[in-house]
């Protein structure tokens, strides 16, 4: 009786039972019911799944990749009812064969959602994915590498320890000061804002020393990551082994990203 109650549900009591046990958003039903105005053809698990996809950005994730091993955790959360989960009929492998028929999906931007693989975007994450590695792209290609013989006598400054032994901060700053980006990982204890640092004491020398100076901004996530690395920064800072010009000219304040981006007037 029960599954006969709820497969007679239509799409749009779907979203609504969703919205009402917290596993989707008013904003993500109004995202499902457009596209249903849309393309009044589209197809029931198709909009729940634009609906979901929308829902991923609340947890910071731009699309729904239907590959995931965690899908029925992002989906339905820890412990579901079973009643909830029966919302949304099939497997991963059924929806993507719903996405890749309907006329909502494409795989160039060309729909308001896009299937890249396995993973499901609304079109403008989509864009907006494909911009940022577009820009990192040509800031790879771009970079003018530092001249080697500079590069190496000013760590050796900096990593005056290194020995016999690889010393894989060095090998880092030296990595980083040649590429147009770098990220620098690792867990906690393991040096990160030490590197860091020292790469930007590196920089910012071989920039004087060429009467230029760089213009340097530090930002974290949020406020409190910002504050305390405000503190860590400040205290490696003090202790570069560079000239006092070019310590002064590394900033040690850390801002929120939204700051250091600001608002953009007459615009989201």
């Amino acid at each position: 009786m029960q599954s006969d109650l709820f497969s007679a549900l239509t799409w749009e009591d779907a979203l609504l039972l969703l919205r009402d046990n917290s596993l989707l958003r008013d904003l993500d039903v109004a995202i499902a019911r457009f596209l249903k105005q849309q393309c009044p053809q589209a197809s029931y698990p198709v909009l729940l799944l634009a609906a979901f996809t929308s829902n991923q950005q609340a947890s910071g994730h731009l699309c729904l990749d239907l590959k995931n091993r965690e899908l029925a955790t992002q989906l339905w959360g820890t412990s579901p009812p079973p009643e909830l989960v029966s919302l949304l009929p099939g497997k991963p492998d059924d929806w993507l064969h719903d996405l890749q028929h309907s006329p909502l999906v494409s795989q160039n931007g060309s729909t308001p959602l896009v299937l890249n693989g396995s993973r499901l975007y609304l079109r403008r994450n989509w864009a907006r994915e494909v911009a940022v590695a577009e820009a990192i792209g040509q800031r790879l290609a771009t970079v003018s590498p530092l001249p080697a013989e500079r590069l190496r006598d000013a760590l050796a400054r900096l990593f005056p320890n290194a020995g016999d032994q690889t010393d894989w901060q060095q090998v880092a700053c030296a990595l980083a000061s040649r590429s147009g980006i770098g990220i620098i990982t690792g867990g906690p204890g393991t040096g990160k804002t030490t590197t860091v640092v020292r790469l930007l004491g590196l920089l910012q020398s071989l920039s004087m020393a060429s009467n230029q100076r760089l213009r340097i901004r530090l930002a974290a996530p949020t406020g409190k990551a910002a504050a305390r690395l405000t503190e860590s920064i400040g205290e490696q800072v003090e202790k570069l082994d560079v000239k006092t010009a070019v310590r002064d000219a590394i900033p040690t304040e850390v801002t929120t990203l939204h700051r250091l981006l600001g608002t953009r007037p007459d615009s989201r």
